[in-house]
């Protein structure tokens, strides 16, 4: 008999299917089109091979450096009105690394058709507490493929988003599927979606009243 698959198989780790609810409550309202679990990966370095003659007088080849891609966690396609992401053409400061703002970094690409650009944003996921300090390793990806690609990639650790945000419906319990435990949240500012857009709306009209 199969082996029964556990409902988040298709992520690498529980913060990457606590970031896939934040999504999924977006896409159901309309702010995503779409997203993408592991999209296709980057091809940053295609490796190192060295020719050679060996003692039979035969060509031999052999790999000096291997090569080497990076694959982000999610690719985000946006619909609607920008309140979860803004462009680095943004006259308004986003922000980075601990000071980052309650957005995420987009960008205009063409996902199914080259001639059609939308707003897409990739994503990495790291945990809270980063115990072999691979945020460290991400970000050394995410220059390198902002270099080679202009591609920007947002890393997020999702308890950090959600306080920034909004805490999905489904993250107040527990991962268990179908729990009906309500976890014990770990950070202070907790908004529904509609509480955090109503607020968003009012820091724009804010804003627009300051120009």
């Amino acid at each position: 008999m199969a082996k029964k698959k556990k409902f988040r198989d298709k992520f690498d780790s529980p913060e990457e299917w606590h970031f896939s609810l934040w999504l999924d409550q977006l896409k159901e309202a309309g702010y995503i089109l779409e997203y993408q679990a592991h999209p296709e990966p980057f091809p940053l370095f295609e490796g190192l091979n060295h020719n050679y003659i060996d003692d039979k007088e035969k060509n031999k080849t052999e790999s000096i450096l291997q090569s080497h891609s990076y694959g982000a966690d999610f690719l985000i396609v946006w619909d609607g009105p920008m309140l979860f992401h803004k462009t680095l053409n943004s006259v308004k400061r986003l922000g980075t690394g601990n000071k980052s703002l309650n957005t995420l970094i987009s960008q205009c690409e063409g996902i199914h058709d080259e001639d059609l650009l939308t707003h897409v944003s990739y994503v990495e996921i790291k945990p809270s507490f980063d115990k072999h300090n691979m945020t460290r390793i991400a970000r050394a990806h995410q220059q390198w493929v902002y270099a080679k690609y202009g591609t920007f990639v947002n890393i997020v650790t999702p308890t950090k988003h959600f306080e920034k945000t909004f805490t999905p419906d489904r993250y107040f319990y527990t991962d268990m599927k179908g729990s009906t435990n309500t976890r014990t949240l770990k950070y202070k500012s907790v908004l529904t979606m509609d509480e955090f857009i109503q607020s968003k709306h009012k820091l724009n009209e804010r804003e627009d009243q300051s120009f």
